[in-house]
């Protein structure tokens, strides 16, 4: 068991930095989960960077280039140290290869290095945040810089969240401690603390020179003086909260529900349950949403919901609270673990002068967990002053890393008379590029939220119009082009066309030995990012494209791209309106200017989507629906693509709507690239007057008219032939292809449960388990940092026990109950004397004066209990061990101290019926919350439980499924990746290959019995290098080329992708 650091433990971070003389090497786009391993291209003497020629060898960092702040401490020994280092190479011609290459090409990525040493008697459990830095490792100092062995990788935070946090103090013993770093359980010694910079433009920017990463390292001892086992962290955007508007809570309903959200740190070595909310004014309550665990050494997520007074006085200006926490285990210090926390309460006022910045932030429950956003009503907010057609509804997405809290967002756009304005965070302030969780973010808040209470009880108007600046812009194209049936029209100010085209992933180390068709099938995997890809979908859209000349963040040459591509579609479908989309190009602008989207042009477009009558936009006679995901992906004008024929392969549906003529009748044609199955809405106002047509589908005829159904839709299904599915049918059609690239994990993030296997048996068992353990709290602390998601841990038997647990608990009423006996309660002891033997005494009108009654209802209840007899005795003497009782000799006070007791008796069995209601309620909640969430399995069927086996029908192999022979395991009716077939638990084959070479790394998707959530198995081959190699692949950000499975060898380490890095992937 972890033991807390004595008094004298301290911690000393080696004040000199290395890094290799003879990198920088290539920084592909994403590349970095794949590889190359910096640490064995710097141990090899013949290993070379594309940028220079210089001998293999480690330097020191210039010290100017550090600086050094220590807290209790003195700069040598401290409890806490933080270094601010930045690593620049100027002797590399940058010019040259940017002038070829471009900005890919000034990517780069290098190793640094430090020493630390933490001294003491006993093991520390030291909080490591690294901001500025992609990953970081700590290794022991027994090897040479770099060590070459297995190494555990540890995320840092890229982004600068933390560092965004660091800068609001300058004193260092102030400072805030890191919000969630990692932790690690680190032996007194002497270490290497690694560190990989990165240089990414779409982070840092055009350089304009010497690329240059700069990254700060927080170290920090969590020390005894803790007085309690958990911390509250309740700063920045892990602290959520709403605004009080006029007394009520903005976004909520008449019950005044407001949802927030802090996070806890556990640096204790037992695991903590959600136990209850105590608020300290009277009239208010709140409870915890969903059922938590904090698990030894994480930090996790905490969403609460509190509900206030009708009115909330503008007096009050915070709610107190008490969060309660129970540990698992108690010996031998305290069961519970409370934690004081304030919520805020900031009041704002509405008013109608434009001028007044009236805003408020809204929470809400998102892909994420309690999520924020900030609302900007319009002058005349109540529905009696407009009618509904006049008005619009306006999401405005940010740029990377900015915060909408901020007054520039708030204030970006001009306030709307009779619009409603709504910003969304994305998650956080970089969130997930307005795509996977962070798409369904603002998509969760737009349609399903109440974000417009308190100011008017009437939902504002479904005609929505959306806005983007930089990579908000991109994110407009993004949704534009993914929910094309649901915006009147929208504004793109600078944003790129896709991720894929704003720096390319050609300058990548892999590149020049990877396989083309392998390079194909990662490609394939990011297809859904291509906005530029999905262009026919926004044929006929009223779009504002502007931008500013001088823009040197996204290039201009992106919005003339996207809008010549859309004028082709426009053209192909024969628009006939020729005014979109409409392009500003503004001399003499950089990339942001205060009034990008508050001058004329921008407010000319909104007012002219508001007076639009042909809002939802009329569909041209011809038209294309283009489709990666069909998960993702809405539809267009009525039509949605459900099911693709091959995955990673684009779909698209072409339909012509033909007038009828003296030759012909009115159809609609279909033709279909690989399509399996499609629908579309009869109820969509898009299809007005075509319910006589005949509808065709490549060429054959398949239904003879759309059935005029207002309410419903027709599904067209293909197994040779394309048919018309009727309404009865549908059940018996095959459950569409659901698996999809490994980075959907990211979609649904808050309910993501990662099970890793926990009871092996075989080989190096302990040395994978502790691999297992460790990466799921690794990317669990990932997930957090980068997302703000909430995930828990279990391992295989709690996971099968939860599920096989809760589904008798949902069975309990056609099951006996079985209570605890009667007790007498001492200190949570059962005081229970055998045999029970039970006095009488005269009968009485009273029910409860009866002693008869007395009698027969514990005697009843005895045997419930105990299947056996009490030994009452009815009006005579009767003997059971204690000697002779006769019911007449009693008195009438005996008779009072029994009643007494038979009342107190049926008190606890009426408690015990409460316990056990509760009880049966929390189990049905737990089965609910393991069936709703994504799980991600760590350890294949031979080694994780949770995953089951089922054998072929060719042989007595198995494959990795989701059915499983044991109670409480995964059933599913689609299976699971049938070609993939477990021989051990190192070993594997696909197809007829075999994989049982050491180091060996295999992820793949499984279907999920409940979409649309996901599954993921992650496994490795015999040393725990292979399972380590599989870990990093773990996403937590968009872009990187994960397609359904993929298998990743020790190559990798050197090619990436490359070289048989991928061994396989499909």
């Amino acid at each position: 068991m972890f033991r807390r650091p004595l008094a004298t433990s301290e911690v000393h971070l080696g004040t000199r930095w290395h890094r290799q003389s003879h990198a920088p090497y290539p920084g592909g786009m994403r590349e970095q989960p794949l590889g190359p391993d910096l640490c064995l291209l710097a141990s090899k003497p013949t290993t070379r960077s594309a940028y220079s020629t210089l001998t293999p060898r480690w330097e020191a960092i210039d010290e100017n280039d550090i600086h050094t702040e220590c807290a209790q401490g003195s700069q040598r020994y401290a409890q806490r140290i933080l270094h601010s280092v930045a690593v620049a190479y100027t002797d590399v011609d940058w010019q040259g290869p940017r002038e070829t290459a471009g900005w890919a090409s000034l990517q780069w990525q290098a190793l640094a290095w430090t020493t630390l040493e933490v001294t003491g008697t006993d093991a520390s459990l030291v909080a490591f945040s690294i901001s500025g830095a992609p990953d970081f490792a700590l290794v022991s100092a027994e090897q040479n810089p770099p060590p070459t062995s297995c190494i555990e990788w540890y995320r840092g935070d890229y982004y600068g969240y933390e560092a965004v946090q660091a800068d609001a103090t300058d004193s260092m013993d102030a400072r805030p401690a890191a919000s969630v770093p990692h932790l690690i359980t680190v032996e007194p010694g002497r270490y290497y603390l690694l560190v990989k910079t990165l240089y990414e433009v779409r982070v840092m920017g055009d350089p304009h020179g010497v690329p240059r990463v700069k990254f700060t390292v927080d170290v920090e001892l969590q020390k005894n003086r803790l007085e309690k086992d958990l911390m509250l962290i309740a700063t920045g955007h892990r602290f959520l909260h709403p605004d009080i508007v006029d007394g009520r809570v903005a976004g909520s309903g008449i019950d005044q529900c407001a949802l927030v959200s802090v996070a806890i740190r556990n640096p204790s070595s037992r695991a903590y349950k959600f136990s209850c909310v105590g608020v300290h004014a009277p009239g208010r309550r709140a409870e915890f949403i969903g059922l938590g665990k904090i698990e030894p050494f994480t930090t996790v997520k905490v969403d609460l919901r509190v509900w206030f007074d009708e009115h909330i006085q503008t007096s009050s200006t915070g709610l107190k609270m008490t969060l309660c926490f129970t540990a698992t285990f108690a010996y031998p210090s305290a069961a519970y673990c409370c934690l004081d926390l304030t919520v805020p309460l900031n009041h704002i006022s509405f008013s109608d002068d434009p001028e007044v910045d009236c805003s408020y932030k809204v929470t809400y429950l998102g892909p994420s967990g309690v999520e924020m956003a900030v609302i900007v009503p319009p002058l005349k907010p109540s529905a009696s002053e407009a009618s509904a057609e006049s008005r619009l509804t306006i999401v405005v997405l940010h740029g990377a890393g900015v915060d909408v809290q901020g007054s520039s967002m708030r204030k970006a756009l001009r306030r709307q008379k009779r619009s409603w304005v709504v910003l969304p965070t994305g998650i956080t302030p970089w969130g997930l590029d307005w795509q996977q969780a962070s798409f369904h973010s603002w998509r969760n808040v737009l349609f399903d939220q109440e974000w417009y209470r308190p100011l008017t009880d009437t939902r504002p108007s479904d005609r929505y119009f959306l806005i983007g600046h930089s990579n908000g812009g991109q994110g407009t194209w993004y949704g534009l082009t993914h929910l094309s049936d649901r915006f009147v029209g929208g504004v793109v100010a600078a944003g790129y066309m896709s991720l894929q085209e704003y720096v390319p992933f050609t300058w990548t180390e892999g590149r020049h030995s990877t396989d083309p068709i392998l390079r194909a099938i990662l490609d394939a995997a990011l297809n859904d990012y291509r906005n530029d890809m999905h262009a026919s979908n926004l044929v006929g859209m009223p779009l504002l494209v502007k931008y500013g000349v001088e823009d040197d963040n996204v290039p201009p040459w992106h919005s003339r791209a996207m809008v010549s591509l859309i004028d082709d579609w426009n053209a192909e479908s024969a628009v006939k309106e020729k005014k979109w989309p409409r392009i500003v190009e503004v001399p003499h602008r950089p990339h942001w200017w205060d009034e990008v989207l508050r001058e004329d042009d921008v407010q000319a477009a909104i007012d002219a989507a508001e007076s639009d009558p042909a809002s939802p936009r009329v569909p041209p006679s011809k038209f294309t629906l283009t489709c990666s995901d069909p998960s993702e992906m809405h539809g267009m004008f009525g039509w949605k693509i459900l099911e693709v024929d091959v995955p990673g392969r684009v779909a698209r549906l072409e339909v012509e709507y033909v007038e009828a003529t003296e030759a012909v009748d009115a159809s609609i044609r279909l033709r279909t690239t690989n399509i399996r199955r499609l629908e579309v809405d009869e109820s969509s106002s898009s299809l007005r007057g075509l319910e006589s047509c005949t509808v065709f589908i490549d060429q054959e005829s398949v239904a003879s008219r759309l059935r005029g159904v207002r309410t419903g839709t027709m599904t067209f299904y293909k197994e040779r032939l394309w048919s018309l599915v009727e309404d009865e049918a549908l059940s018996s059609l095959p459950r569409p292809r659901q698996i999809s690239s490994i980075t959907s994990l990211l979609t649904v993030p808050r309910f993501l449960l990662i099970v890793p296997a926990s009871s092996l048996v075989q080989g190096n068992h302990r040395a994978r388990e502790k691999a297992y353990e460790s990466i799921a709290r690794r990317w669990a602390a990932d997930l957090l940092l980068y997302i703000s998601a909430d995930v828990r841990i279990v391992t295989d038997e709690n996971f099968l026990y939860e599920r096989s647990n809760a589904s008798r608990a949902a069975a309990g009423s056609e099951q006996q109950r079985h209570f605890p006996p009667p007790i007498h309660r001492s200190n949570h002891e059962t005081v229970l004397d055998f045999p029970y033997s039970i006095p009488m005494g005269f009968s009485s009108n009273d029910y409860w004066d009866d002693p008869h009654m007395i009698a027969m209802r514990t005697d009843d209840d005895y045997a419930e209990y105990h299947g056996g007899d009490s030994g009452s005795a009815y009006g005579y003497g009767y003997s059971y061990g204690f000697g002779l009782l006769d019911v007449r000799d009693q008195t009438e006070r005996q008779i009072a101290k029994e009643r007494r007791r038979a009342e107190e008796y049926e008190e606890q069995c009426k408690a015990l019926k409460a316990e056990e209601a509760e009880e049966e309620k929390r189990q049905r909640e737990e089965q609910k919350d393991v069936e709703s969430r994504t799980w991600v399995f760590l350890g294949g069927p031979k080694e994780n439980k949770a995953v089951a086996s089922r054998s072929t029908s060719e042989g007595n192999q198995e494959v990795a499924s989701t059915s499983a022979p044991t109670e409480g395991s995964l059933e599913t009716e689609s299976g699971g990746i049938d070609f993939i077939q477990h021989l051990s638990q190192e070993q594997w084959k696909i197809g007829e290959r075999l994989f049982a070479e050491p180091g060996m790394a295999l992820l793949y998707s499984l279907p999920h019995p409940n979409p649309p959530n996901r599954s993921l198995v992650l496994t490795g081959s015999s040393c725990p290098a292979g399972i380590e190699r599989a870990g990093r692949l773990l996403p937590v950000r968009t872009g990187t080329a994960l397609p359904e499975w993929i298998v990743l060898g020790p190559r990798a380490d050197r090619f990436a992708a490359g070289a048989r890095g991928v061994e396989a992937a499909g």
